[in-house]
């Protein structure tokens, strides 16, 4: 039975969301498309690269993504909380970076000028509006996807949809359920056989995120040198910029340890540690050593080891538009006046009460 999106996303209060698009007709339009014999991959530098310009306007959070062939799946947290705070200027000038009214020669948004916001402050209805709409997760994916339709369409010469339908969502109610979804999100390239470890998942937030771990090792390494008195060759400096630029790029992503956080507390490296680890495991499909440094956050996700696998390999299975602790889609269902959500044995399995 289809439930309406605004049962399953509140977005007057903060939460995560797993959410899912796939290519019309499963089709490969984002990888090589054995059908048409073309070569799409440049379309997840697209996908990526939306997914950093628009968060970095809206009130919504990246936490985790995987972008295949067919398909692409994200981990968001909407922040309402956030967009409350920001002044009535600071809301029109994010809203005028998505529909400016004047472009540079490039096609960026142009910078609007003292009149220009003026005139948006003076308008309370725009202002209001915006305000809403910055934190929207449907308004982000709708913009999101709109884009990419639009420009792979163009690359095509044709018309029709890109995408089979909006986007699949599902409402992650705690800590548990958001801990281990960001995992299978990460873990979808080895899943589908094209990747054996983090370091070949490209297009995942786990593989961004360890580039800009290891880029800021290393920047750290040179400004020691520097804080020294060492002087840096010319071939020295320019790989510190480099690294500065990677660590730079990876920074979009959602803070790991911020409040709210499932892995507040934690390092990027022993968050990392987890999904390689869990990545092994789904790999080979069978158990093996866990390192003596997951317990610490394998009970902060309140789930054992058997447990935190099987939900990490199957989450997309076993959960449809709700995940958490069975009590957690108990209260989620009496709130939408509904008697239960589809899944809720599972989560009672893997969650507890």
């Amino acid at each position: 039975m289809t439930i309406a999106r605004k049962e399953i996303i509140n977005e007057a209060e903060s939460g995560f969301y797993h959410v899912m698009v796939r290519c019309v007709r499963q089709a490969f339009l984002c990888g090589y498309d054995k059908y048409s014999k073309r070569n799409y991959d440049h379309r997840k530098f697209w996908i990526r690269d939306r997914l950093k310009h628009l968060s970095g306007i809206f009130g919504v959070q990246v936490y985790s993504y995987a972008i295949l062939c067919n398909h692409y799946h994200l981990a968001l947290r909407n922040r309402p909380d956030l967009v409350a705070e920001w002044s009535d200027e600071e809301v029109v000038r994010r809203w005028w970076k998505l529909f400016p009214k004047r472009h540079k020669r490039n096609g960026k948004a142009a910078p609007p000028t003292k009149e220009e916001i003026e005139e948006l402050l003076q308008d309370r209805e725009t202002v209001l509006r915006a305000r809403e709409k910055l934190s929207s997760i449907s308004f982000f994916m709708q913009l999101q996807n709109q884009f990419i339709a639009r420009r792979s369409n163009l690359e095509d010469q044709c018309k029709g949809r890109f995408f089979d339908g909006r986007f699949r969502c599902t409402r992650l109610e705690d800590i548990p359920a958001i801990g281990a979804c960001m995992h299978y999100i990460e873990l979808n390239p080895i899943r589908a056989g094209v990747a054996k470890t983090i370091e070949e998942s490209e297009f995942t937030s786990a593989f961004e995120r360890l580039v800009g771990e290891k880029a800021k090792k290393r920047v750290s390494k040179y400004m020691s040198q520097k804080r020294k008195g060492e002087t840096l060759t010319k071939r020295q400096e320019l790989f510190l910029k480099k690294e500065r630029g990677k660590l730079r790029e990876s920074q979009w992503l959602a803070a790991l340890d911020e409040p709210g956080s499932p892995f507040e507390g934690f390092s990027v490296l022993d968050y990392l540690e987890m999904v390689e680890t869990a990545g092994r495991f789904v790999r080979k499909g069978k158990r093996g050593a866990v390192p003596e440094s997951l317990p610490p956050l394998l009970s902060r996700l309140e789930l054992d080891t058997e447990r935190w696998l099987e939900v990490v390999k199957s989450f997309g299975k076993l959960f449809f538009r709700v995940a958490g602790k069975a009590g957690s889609l108990e209260k989620a269902a009496r709130q939408a006046g509904r008697s239960y959500f589809h899944g809720i044995r599972a989560c009672r399995r893997l969650f507890g009460e």
